[in-house]
């Protein structure tokens, strides 16, 4: 059985729909060493705040403004999904 998207973690769902080849490279890239400790990108739907400092990936579904509209994961388990 499909999981539905309401029922779907935010990090999953922007993974699906948002991460085209470009959008993985582009957040790689803000992951590398030379790259700020801090970046923060909007896209279509989700906006992603990426903080390697705190070790974290902020999802934010722009179009949820309830708490459940974002969420908060580790950039190991966020790249492990883009890695896909």
């Amino acid at each position: 059985m499909k999981e539905t998207d309401a029922n779907k973690e935010l990090v999953l769902q922007f993974v699906d729909e948002e991460c085209i080849p470009y959008v993985r490279d582009l957040l790689r890239a803000a992951l590398s060493d030379h790259a700020p400790p801090r970046s923060h990108f909007d896209f279509n739907r989700f906006s992603i705040t990426l903080d390697k400092m705190a070790g974290t990936a902020m999802v934010i579904d722009d179009l949820d403004v309830s708490e459940n509209g974002s969420q908060s994961v580790s950039l190991e388990r966020f790249l492990k999904l883009l890695d896909g």
